[in-house]
């Protein structure tokens, strides 16, 4: 997937994720976030909970 790819799916289940989740922030890096990334390569990310 590409860097605007993962965006889009992140941005569609932003709600799902923070209402089910408490996901409050959402953070993208490595080869994804820097739109290198390789069919193969997995999509890294960070998120804060609340109440964590």
């Amino acid at each position: 997937m590409t860097r605007d790819e993962v965006l889009k799916v992140l941005r569609a289940h932003k709600a799902t994720l923070s209402q089910r989740f408490g996901v409050t922030d959402l953070v993208l890096f490595g080869s994804v976030a820097r739109d290198q990334a390789s069919t193969e390569m997995k999509v890294a990310h960070k998120c804060q909970i609340t109440g964590w």
